[in-house]
């Protein structure tokens, strides 16, 4: 396979004496005026800054465009993929073409009519060799009315539209119009050719990654590659091109190259290889800016980072000691926390690695990575550390992983608090702002009721064919016995074996749920294999765990397991915990009920 791949912006792609085609069995154009047009709007007026003398613009990075065709020759490429954006973009320009021509004939001002036609020099060029003038970009589907209502320089305004698609180009087409004409009548009366200027300059500013390949069988690889397996080319890709750029002539020993490896060796030096993209992402929003994946790149472009020599070195550096603390919260070992009164933040990141595996549960790693980065700096002590992380544990025991509540704006919560303790230099104002969280995590758990949470605590199973709830049990009765009954020997979630109270061998439509199940040693476990409740009593009594001490006295006379003891026993287990967690992040106790002995 033969392919180029280059950043290029759009003045670059037009200038070219090369036709972009849109061939018949390509998607068509799609794009509705309300959302994709509206944001492609919104993003590039969002560069340009009005405030100042002359009006700056920005570099903005829109995607990737795949094309067919030889690189080293201006002929005609075919459009595999950035097909919207592209057409889209040439819209755009025939509305600024099409102003300038009004503007030109209201005044008879030629500075319009020199930007009327430049930026008609980016919708139809002229051939070096024949000197025949072509589109540069031609979409096969809606002929003619694309042709007659978009390229033309003079436009047949009597066209309507007659297919969907036709339509959406419509639409498009006017959207961008009345969005100019509006700001020129409210806010540009008398600077009216410096705000359509700014316009155009933003749009050739448009960066993307520009993939010409040989063949149509090799386009559609890159761009299954690209769209199907998750193989696109991201942000982060982009930011490293840029960091290596800026550093490639300065450098000669290759330090971006070291860093870069270090940074990923770190991020897979673990049991979770976390991607890096993944990373970069949560670190840039939980310390630079809030802001959409697909934006990273122009938002690192846009930042403060320094795109020096100096500063992309420092940047570097950052990122490194990042990627080693972001990989202590996504694999926790003992050996990260060395310190005896560290333990309770051990045990609370190793509780939300759990839940990350079982729930897939991300969105906190925002804020524990910018709160452990203070706290190695010491602007965090241990114990306002310890306390936060346990709190935010037990918030997701009950919020994610047991009723698997909807996380909708947590993210944007979490990257604030996370961006806010970055910006602290002591203590004292670290502090204020882990108040703040603890706050936020009460108020959000009143969401839960107790009806809800009894439930959806209830559906808990485990058995030897279901074991998708095992480590979520495990750790119930981990807390249970450390925590709320505050056993002297802690209870290591991984070294719990579960015992089913009624044999599981049977089957039941309640045998596999929680409350048929005790946490035991494997040595007990294996003694008690499928005896009845009265002939395990004998065994059970040997355990050393508070909570099966409490469950044999309560249930020493008990002949016989059955459901409705079972039942009984979830009831009792969903009340425990649910009262404990709120308790512990600052709420009232369910009103009316006892807390009874686990």
């Amino acid at each position: 396979m033969q392919f180029s791949a280059y950043p290029r912006n759009i003045r670059d792609i037009l200038s070219l004496p090369r036709q972009h085609v849109i061939p018949r069995y390509q998607r068509e154009y799609s794009w509705e005026k309300d959302e994709q047009v509206l944001e492609f709007w919104e993003d590039l007026y969002k560069q340009i800054n009005f405030n100042v003398k002359p009006i700056t613009v920005k570099d903005y990075f829109i995607g990737s465009l795949v094309l067919i065709g030889d690189d080293s020759k201006d002929t005609e490429f075919f459009v595999i993929d950035g097909q919207q954006r592209i057409t889209t973009i040439t819209i755009l320009l025939s509305v600024l073409c099409e102003i300038g021509k009004e503007l030109y004939k209201e005044t008879n001002i030629n500075d319009y009519k020199s930007f009327s036609d430049v930026c008609y020099s980016f919708i139809e060029g002229t051939n070096n060799e024949n000197f025949k003038k072509f589109f540069k970009l031609d979409n096969e589907t809606p002929k003619p009315f694309f042709q007659k209502k978009i390229l033309y320089i003079n436009k047949d305004k009597e066209i309507k539209p007659e297919t969907l698609e036709e339509k959406k180009l419509n639409e498009a087409y006017n959207f961008f119009y009345n969005e100019i004409k509006k700001q020129l009548s409210n806010n540009f009366i008398n600077s009216q050719l410096e705000f359509i200027t700014a316009i155009f300059n933003q749009v050739m500013r448009f960066q993307t990654v520009y993939i010409t390949v040989d063949n149509r069988e090799n386009a559609q690889t890159i761009f299954e590659t690209l769209n199907t397996k998750g193989k696109d080319l991201e942000p982060i890709d982009l930011i490293k091109n840029k960091i290596f750029e800026i550093l490639s002539d300065e450098h000669p020993s290759d330090t971006a190259r070291e860093y870069w490896d270090k940074i990923k060796y770190n991020l897979s030096s673990r049991e979770e290889n976390t991607g890096l993209s993944e990373f970069f992402y949560h670190f840039w929003i939980s310390k630079y800016d809030a802001t959409p994946n697909h934006k990273i790149y122009d938002s690192f472009i846009n930042s403060s980072v320094e795109k020096t020599k100096n500063g992309l070195t420092a940047f570097l550096e950052e990122l490194s000691i990042a990627s080693k603390t972001y990989i202590q919260i996504t694999s926790p070992l003992d050996t990260d926390w060395k310190q005896q009164e560290e333990w309770k933040a051990l045990r609370s990141l190793k509780i939300l690695s759990i839940f990350n595996k079982t729930n897939n549960l991300k969105i906190p790693r925002t804020f524990l990575l910018s709160l452990i980065t203070k706290y190695r700096e010491k602007k965090v002590n241990i114990h306002a550390l310890s306390d936060v992380l346990h709190k935010v544990a037990l918030f997701h025991l009950i919020f994610s992983a047991i009723t698997s509540t909807r996380l909708s704006g947590l993210e944007k919560t979490y990257s604030k608090f996370a961006r806010e303790i970055s910006n602290c230099d002591n203590k004292l104002d670290s502090k204020k702002i882990l108040e703040k969280v603890e706050e936020k995590l009460k108020t959000k758990l009143k969401d839960i009721s107790y009806t809800e949470f009894e439930k959806k605590f209830s559906e808990i199973k485990f058995s030897n064919n279901i074991t998708k709830d095992k480590k979520l049990i495990q750790l119930i009765f981990s807390i249970i016995e450390d925590e709320i009954l505050k056993d002297t020997t802690e209870l290591r979630t991984d070294s719990i074996t579960l015992e089913h109270i009624y044999t599981q061998q049977k089957n039941t439509s309640w045998s596999h749920n929680i409350g048929n199940i005790l946490p035991l040693s494997k040595e007990l476990n294996e003694k008690c294999k499928d005896l009845s409740l009265r002939d395990k009593m004998e065994f059970l009594k040997k355990s050393e765990l508070t909570q099966v001490k409490n469950f044999c006295k309560q249930y020493e006379n008990t002949e016989e397991w059955t459901e409705d003891l079972s039942k009984e026993r979830t009831k009792e287990l969903a009340m425990i915990i649910f009262n404990f967690v709120n308790n512990t992040l600052g709420n009232n106790e369910i009103k009316n009920d006892q807390h009874p002995q686990p």
